[in-house]
């Protein structure tokens, strides 16, 4: 079985890499599709795809799920059902063998480019942003993909930072766009937090309560929503969970939407107190934008 060339090779999602305390941190959420060639036994040619759905830096390669179907037109439903399978058993160790090799590509590519082992958000030569990184990506399948061959089989299962999750409503007495701008301004969240720095832009680093969380933007939608990677500072190292904030306006008001999914099940409790008390409670206090919580 062969892979096709970079045509054949489609990946979707963000990176960013950034240096902190003088250490390199890569966050990556990928998902990878390749298109293969097969020539089964009786000598007949098949074509499909195989898909990683997500990869990222909270998971190992043999906990990338795996995905295979035989796409051959005119083939009956049995035997693409039979080429799928035999491209798994074949192909299965090797492919994640293969991309493993591929971000390591990818982490080459940025040192590259920086003339260092690290980088930060805001020290990224021009043109090298998350987009970018999808890109050499994809140059760094076709160049991995000269030099193997697939062989045997593995299991698969999906893995995440942690299992824990939490939704939480709060309702402020402003405008969707101020409390959107207020959450990216370093200067206001300080005077929340203690101590904050905030880059406003798509992979720009932030840290709030002078370090105790940090993380990366990956998501910027003026006024109506933020993603972030996001982390306390003692989790274990590359450990991160995603937070996705949204903004809407409410009979003349904010209602702000959280949810945020990969928190390590111990700090669960930990982490809604900090939301609703030690930064929604006091923006309120310090800003005087009223409202009350809404539930979770």
């Amino acid at each position: 079985m062969k892979s096709k060339d970079d045509t054949g090779v489609r990946i979707t999602g963000e990176a960013t890499a950034n240096n902190r305390r003088g250490k390199t941190i890569y966050i990556y959420e990928l998902e990878v599709t390749v298109k293969y060639d097969a020539e089964m036994p009786d000598g007949k040619k098949h074509s499909g795809t195989i898909t990683f759905p997500y990869i990222g830096e909270d998971t190992e390669p043999d906990d990338w799920e795996l995905r295979v179907a035989c796409t051959t037109a005119g083939a009956s439903e049995d035997t693409k059902d039979t080429v799928a399978l035999a491209v798994r058993k074949v192909a299965t160790k090797d492919v994640r063998a293969k991309f493993a090799d591929v971000l390591e590509l990818m982490r080459e590519h940025f040192r590259c480019h920086t003339g260092s082992s690290g980088l930060s958000a805001s020290s990224l030569p021009p043109g090298v942003t998350s987009q970018a990184t999808v890109t050499a990506v994809a140059q760094a399948v076709k160049k991995s993909g000269d030099a193997h061959d697939t062989t045997t089989e593995a299991t698969s299962h999906t893995a995440e930072a942690g299992s824990s999750s939490l939704d939480i409503e709060e309702r402020f007495a402003t405008s969707p766009m101020e409390l959107f701008q207020l959450l990216l301004d370093g200067n206001r969240m300080s005077m929340v937090t203690g101590g904050a720095k905030i880059e406003k832009n798509v992979g720009g680093a932030f840290s709030l309560f002078s370090g105790a969380v940090t993380g990366f933007t990956t998501e910027i939608t003026e006024g109506k929503r933020i993603v972030q990677r996001w982390r306390f500072s003692s989790w274990r190292t590359g450990t991160f969970s995603t937070v996705t904030m949204t903004f809407k306006e409410h009979d003349g008001e904010t209602v702000l939407c959280l949810k945020q999914v990969g928190i390590p099940d111990s700090d669960k409790e930990r982490t809604m107190v900090g939301w609703r008390q030690n930064i929604f409670a006091r923006i309120r206090a310090i800003f005087g934008f009223g409202g009350i919580p809404m539930g979770f």
